[in-house]
């Protein structure tokens, strides 16, 4: 481990006065040990030994110096640490001590809590007690030395779970090692340092094994390739240690000898283990983890507003069973076929299961200390999706066999921990199944400028979706959002051909009208409309009572009929829609065209824009198209307004290209004026767009054939 600034006293280490050692010999030397005795030390030996020690103590580079060490030989330290008096050696000495032993068997290794036991025997004015251990271990002071390359596997491997353990289970080792604590954060590992990393295995593969001040600087990569090489010796016996354990105690243990916690760091060494699957299985039932945790310690009602304080048992329990979820999905995603069919599926049904458990019960009173999403990356569950070789297709499988009543919130982390690309494809499962986005938004971002291969074939999918009859609202999201309106000097290539198939350039201005009031198009639809004509509403009044929503209705039926001829009940949706929002009609106009009729219904005040289909779209307006099939509402987006609260305001309804789809030409409801100081207003032409079917879309001129793609430049490909 590497010691941090500050660990050594000014000067470097002091050596110990000439008196200590003739002290501590006549102290040794009083205990009765026998010369010859191969787990005795003889006072002549003892003192060879303490002045050897002494002689590291004074120069901090380790060097070759251990290598020649005539009498602090690895049986001799093994002995040295065995007595009852040296736990009263200087503190110094003892650690020199210690960066021996590893070549020993002094540090051997059974259940994790016996590296505590044996660093509290050694070092009991440091670790013996937790007031010593609390909040002090991980400092300067307290850093102990080693490993070396010289240890054996088994020292290694007990001195990078000294370093590497979540420093709350050596604090108090008697308690859950999950539980949570404001403003200390007791689950890091020794070695980490100021780093926000926490995974077990990274601090024993980068860690641990990092050189410390007894040794001579090494250039960062020999550095990190030493500490990964001391990490590879440790870690097979740290793995065979925790499964021995394990089998023999199961989950009998606290602290340090939590299964979850052991199950957890095994995972994080080597998650494909088939002895790790084994073992999460036989244990879960005694885990439960998605059993009810304990109760609150009082009545809820007698908290307060919050935040609360920590110690609340029932949360630290079920933060103790996603850790051991987490354990479990890295184990099945990353070692699936040490796993019996569908254990991804019941792990990713458990792991939605607890998450609507966290957001049923941890409400803002516990905020944000218990909140699942706040855990660290190596104890959030969610995190383990991004980890490994993730089969999409199967996740996406996964993510749809969830109940039926799972809310958008509760798939968000799916998407927020699963990536880019998983999000988007599961965008495209939403719209294949339906005219427009449910619970998914795509990094649109990502697809039109990430160059890698899942974000192009992902592209190719949406661009064949949105020119797909029958898609109105899909067909405005990908225009708007991955073509974002073809607006923009430069485009990629895909862009453009797409561009030049479905958005034509709008006129800059509203074509004049004919004396007549009308001008045909080139195939003999209306040009320019003629003036919208008002329709006379009911007095409805401004509360939104019941009698006002039945009157809307009946005259809402009332204009189907007479504009149409149509059933009046083609408009009970709009009026059940329209009651739901608890909006009224204040206004209504309307345009005739040679199909039909383009209604606007202007909304009570305070009407909120609403999103459906996944579109955001305006709120202060309704527009219908009224026509012998009947009548249907139209979106219109909010991006045909003019900022802030202004939605525009119809002031052309047009059929340039004589399809017979309308276009509506939009200008600010409030104009700009100029202000005092002599300020222009800026010039600001209208907003245009055409009807496709149910939603308000992008201009496309269907009069003539479309210029070809490759007559248009990119400036990049």
């Amino acid at each position: 481990m590497r010691v941090r600034p500050g660990s050594a006293p000014r000067g470097g280490p002091r050596r110990l006065p000439a008196t200590w050692a003739a002290i501590l010999l006549c102290t040794l030397a009083a205990c009765g040990s026998r010369p010859g005795d191969d787990n005795t030390l003889s006072p002549r030996e003892r003192q060879a030994i303490i002045a050897e020690l002494d002689q590291l103590a004074s120069h901090p580079g380790r060097g070759a110096p251990p290598a020649t060490m005539r009498h602090a030989t690895p049986a001799h330290i093994d002995a040295l640490l065995a007595t009852p008096e040296f736990p009263a050696l200087p503190f110094e000495l003892k650690r020199q001590a210690l960066a021996l032993a590893g070549r020993g068997t002094a540090l051997d290794l059974g259940r994790p809590s016996d590296v505590l036991q044996r660093m509290s025997n050694w070092f009991p004015e440091r670790f013996g007690t937790p007031q010593a251990r609390n909040g002090r271990l991980a400092s300067a002071a307290d850093a102990l030395y080693g490993p070396y390359p010289d240890w054996t596997p088994e020292a290694t491997a007990f001195m990078a779970l000294w370093e590497c353990m979540p420093q709350i289970a050596w604090e108090t080792p008697d308690a859950n090692p999950f539980r949570q604590r404001w403003k200390h954060d007791s689950f890091a590992p020794l070695a980490a340092g100021a780093s926000g990393q926490r995974d077990f295995g990274h601090c024993v593969f980068h860690w641990s094994g990092e050189p410390d001040r007894l040794e001579r600087a090494l250039p960062r990569p020999d550095a990190a390739a030493r500490a990964a090489a001391i990490g590879q010796r440790a870690a097979p016996v740290l793995q065979a240690r925790f499964d021995s354990y394990l089998q023999a105690n199961g989950c009998a243990g606290r602290g340090p000898d939590d299964c979850v916690l052991v199950m957890w760091m095994w995972a994080g060494l080597a998650a494909g283990d088939p002895r790790l699957a084994e073992t999460l299985r036989w244990l879960e039932p005694a885990v439960r983890p998605n059993g009810e945790p304990p109760p609150l310690s009082r009545p809820a009602e007698e908290y307060g507003p919050g935040p609360q304080q920590e110690g609340e048992a029932r949360f630290d329990e079920a933060i103790r069973k996603a850790a051991f979820l987490r354990s479990k999905l890295v184990s099945v995603l990353q070692g699936g076929g040490n796993w019996p069919a569908g254990a991804r599926a019941q792990a990713f049904l458990q792991l939605a299961q607890l998450q609507a458990w966290f957001d049923a019960n941890v409400d803002a009173r516990w905020q944000p200390l218990y909140a699942l999403a706040r855990q660290h990356a190596a104890l959030d569950p969610w995190r383990a999706l991004g980890e490994g070789a993730v089969d999409r297709a199967a996740l996406l499988d996964e993510l749809e066999a969830l109940p039926a009543e799972t809310d958008c919130a509760s798939r968000q982390p799916w998407f927020r921990h699963g990536g880019a690309a998983l999000e988007a494809a599961y965008a495209l499962r939403e719209l294949g199944r339906a005219d427009g986005l449910g619970c998914a938004r795509p990094d649109w971002t990502w697809l039109r400028d990430d160059p890698g291969g899942d974000a192009h074939a992902l592209r190719e999918r949406f661009l064949q979706l949105a020119g797909q009859p029958g898609r109105d609202f899909t067909h405005e999201i990908i225009l708007n959002q991955l073509l974002q309106g073809c607006a923009g000097p430069s485009q990629p290539a895909w862009a453009i051909e797409a561009c030049t198939r479905w958005i034509s350039p709008a006129p800059a201005s509203l074509p004049a009208a004919s004396p007549a009031g009308q001008r045909r198009a080139s195939r003999g639809g209306v040009a320019v409309s003629a003036p919208a004509i008002a329709l006379a509403t009911p007095p409805l009044g401004a509360d939104p009572t019941p009698a006002a929503f039945a009157a809307q209705a009946e005259w809402l039926r009332h204009l189907a009929a007479t504009l149409s001829h149509a059933d009046p009940a083609a408009m009970e949706p709009v009026a059940a829609d329209l009651a739901l929002r608890g909006a009224l009609i204040h206004g209504a106009q309307r345009w005739p065209l040679a199909a039909g009729h383009l209604v606007e219904l202007a909304l009570s005040p305070g009407a909120p824009g609403i999103v459906t289909h996944g579109l955001q779209q305006q709120g202060g307006r309704l527009l219908l198209w009224v026509g012998p099939q009947g009548a249907r509402r139209v979106a219109v987006p909010s991006r045909f307004g003019s900022g802030g609260n202004d939605e525009g305001r119809i002031t052309a309804v047009t059929d340039l290209d004589g399809d017979g789809n309308a276009e509506l030409w939009f200008e600010p409801a409030t104009p700009c004026e100029d202000g005092a100081a002599g300020d222009a207003c800026p010039a600001t032409p209208p907003r245009m767009g055409e009807l496709r079917d149910t939603v308000l879309s992008y201009y496309h001129d269907d009069s003539a054939p479309a210029p070809a793609p490759e007559k248009r430049r990119s400036a990049r490909r």
